[in-house]
Formats: structure tokens, C-alpha cells, sequence
């Protein structure tokens, strides 16, 4: 579970090559991605107490990282999955760059 500025949930893989449980990689993270799909706006709201009622002011993330040489098959996955707006499929320079470009702020002094 990931807490702070960017909230939600991680999962990560290597899969180089194919064989034995490498080519579970794929399966295993289709499900999550069909998991998200399906109860991706019911359970995973984050809310902020305003006195009068809650307010949603963000939904939680859920990242897919996968470090592969199977190319093909990942950009499958961020092709079938794109439409999903908290579901974010990357490799870890992907995600790097994500965190860059959307959470660093330049330290203050």
C-alpha cells in the first residue's frame, strides 16, 4: 500500500524470457487488472471530512510494474487497460518519470 501524496496500490513483476512460472506473469496481472476494472471506483475512494459530510477528493491509485523483454505482450496489457483513469501500467523508468512529472517539488529553503 502506498501512503502520501500518491495513495493506492502496487504491484510489481519481472518477467524475462518464458517458462516455468514466468508465464503466470502475464495471467496474474491481467486478473488485477480485471480486478481494478470491476470495483475500480466502489471500494477505493479516499474522502476528506469537511464537517457536513465527506467529500471524495481523490481515488486511489493502482500501479502495475512490470519489467519485461516481452515487449509485445506489454504493450498489450497498456492497450487493453488504458481506459481505466487510476490504473497506471509502467516499467519502473515509466514509473520514475510518472512520480517525476506528477509529485516532485523542488525542496524549499
Amino acid at each position: 500500500k502506498m501512503m502520501g501524496k500518491l495513495r493506492g496500490w502496487i504491484f510489481a513483476k519481472i518477467c524475462i524470457g518464458c517458462g516455468g512460472h514466468q508465464d503466470n506473469v502475464f495471467e496474474e496481472t491481467r486478473n488485477i487488472c480485471d480486478w481494478v476494472n470491476k470495483y475500480n471506483n466502489k471500494n477505493n475512494a479516499v474522502y476528506e471530512d469537511t464537517g457536513d459530510n465527506n467529500v471524495v477528493i481523490m481515488n486511489e491509485m493502482f500501479i502495475i510494474m512490470l519489467d519485461t523483454d516481452n515487449n509485445s505482450e506489454f504493450l498489450k496489457l497498456k492497450t487493453q487497460y488504458n481506459n481505466i483513469p487510476n490504473l497506471l501500467i509502467v516499467n519502473h523508468v515509466e514509473f520514475q518519470q510518472y512520480i517525476i512529472d506528477n509529485y516532485w517539488e523542488e525542496a524549499s529553503i
